[in-house]
Formats: C-alpha cells, sequence, structure tokens
C-alpha cells in the first residue's frame, strides 16, 4: 500500500520547486567554500602552535581547554551545515541532499585551501586527522574526497527525482541499510586509532570497509527507488484538487 502525504508535504514541495535550484545552490557552494577557507586557516594555526616541525597524524598533548575547543568547533562545523541546509529549503528530501552537498564541497574545498596555504596535503596517500568526535578518526586523504564525491552524485541524483517531482518514501529497512555502510565508513576511520594512541604511524587503510559503507548506501536508494512507496507529487496534487483525503500534518 502507498503511503499518504500531507497537505503540508505538498505545499513545501512545490513551494521549493519554485525556487531557482541553479541559482540556490551556486550559493550554497561560494557559502561552502567560504566556510571550507575558514576551516583550513584554523588548522593552518593549530599546526605551526602544535607541530611546528612538520605534521603526523600523532596527536600532540593539548590543554584540555584547548582540546574541548577543538572538539566544539568541529560539532558547530556540523551544526552550521545543518542549518543552512535547513534554512535553504522547507522539504526533506531538499534539505537532506543539501546537507549533503554542503558537506561535500567544505571538504574538497578544505584540502584545496590547505595545499594552497602550506602545500599541504603532499599527495593523496597522506594521513590525515579527519575529526575528534568521538575518538579521532584517521585516514588518508583520498578516502574523505572519494566520500565527498559520492555525496554530491548523491546530491545529484536526488535533485534530479525532486526536479521530477518524485517524493521517496523509504521503509526502516532501507533506512537500517543506509545506516549500517555509514557506520562501515566510520569504522574504517576507527580501525587504526588503537595503534595510534601507541604512537604507530598508521601505513594500511581498509579501504574495503569504505567501499562497502559506499555500496551499502547506493543500495539502499536504488531499492527505494523500486519501491512502491514512493510518491509523485502531481499525482498527489490532482487528489487533492479532486477531494481525496490526505494525511494531516506532515514533516
Amino acid at each position: 500500500m502507498r503511503r499518504k502525504i500531507s497537505n503540508t508535504q505538498i505545499d513545501r514541495f512545490r513551494e521549493d520547486r519554485r525556487a531557482n535550484l541553479i541559482r540556490r545552490f551556486v550559493a550554497l557552494g561560494v557559502f561552502a567554500v567560504a566556510m571550507a577557507y575558514l576551516e583550513s586557516a584554523v588548522v593552518v594555526y593549530l599546526r605551526l602552535l602544535y607541530y611546528p616541525k612538520g605534521f603526523t597524524v600523532i596527536l600532540k598533548p593539548m590543554p584540555l581547554a584547548v582540546y574541548l575547543v577543538e572538539l566544539g568547533r568541529e560539532a558547530a562545523t556540523i551544526v552550521m551545515l545543518f542549518v543552512v541546509s535547513r534554512l535553504a529549503f522547507r522539504s526533506f528530501w531538499l534539505r537532506f541532499p543539501t546537507f549533503l552537498y554542503l558537506f561535500a564541497v567544505w571538504d574538497i574545498f578544505y584540502y584545496l585551501w590547505l595545499y594552497l596555504f602550506i602545500h599541504w596535503p603532499p599527495s593523496l596517500g597522506t594521513w590525515d586527522i579527519l575529526f575528534l568526535i568521538p575518538i579521532a578518526w584517521v585516514g588518508p586523504v583520498w578516502s574523505p574526497v572519494v566520500v565527498s564525491l559520492n555525496f554530491i552524485l548523491a546530491s545529484m541524483v536526488l535533485n534530479l527525482l525532486f526536479k521530477r517531482g518524485i517524493i521517496l518514501k523509504p521503509r526502516w529497512i532501507h533506512w537500517c541499510i543506509a545506516i549500517l555502510g555509514a557506520a562501515m565508513i566510520v569504522f574504517s576511520y576507527f580501525e587504526r586509532v588503537p595503534a595510534l594512541l601507541k604512537g604507530v604511524l598508521p601505513t594500511v587503510y581498509s579501504w574495503q570497509w569504505l567501499v562497502a559503507g559506499l555500496c551499502l548506501g547506493w543500495g539502499a536508494l536504488f531499492l527505494t527507488l523500486l519501491g512502491r512507496d514512493n510518491i509523485s507529487i502531481a499525482e498527489a496534487t490532482k487528489k487533492r484538487r479532486k477531494g481525496f483525503p490526505l494525511s494531516s500534518g506532515g514533516t
């Protein structure tokens, strides 16, 4: 049985479709590039303070207050991306790809700015500390770049579906598959942390976890597309005009 769609969801969807998506995404891209500049500038300062002889993924001791500020800065970055994507559009299936797009552009340009500022990383195989919440994420630079490129591609697919007037209605199993895929990608960055804490520099990255996680993510989207619960906004609008009852409320 097809799931119902609320009048509120229809109105939000139609309002977003009237927006000039290309112009809006260009503006969002400029924001992400500028945000990446700020992020890379802060990292340049931190490396001058704590890695004056050259950066390695071995965490250098720092005061607890500074460490907590750094954790807060990283959390604030994600909050900013989330809030901007939420303000840009009203419907979830445009907010979600917008967040993926913002994250990907920010992440890619972060490395481009770093290379421009300090000629780092010297290669895509160079290891980096990607994140610190809840523990250090470490991996070669190419891996988050690959994830970001997949985010951009996924964003393009979801935006294409949006322009065609299709609202995806994934089932719980689809969400579970996608979450499992995300967990596998995150695990690929956690795997070398125990050795890292002992002062051993990582040399081998378990890319198999990354590939498996990406495959599960795309698989979840593909299964959702094959599902019968997806809704055509055109059909839903026609039913509303003819007086067919729709569910109340909406997200």
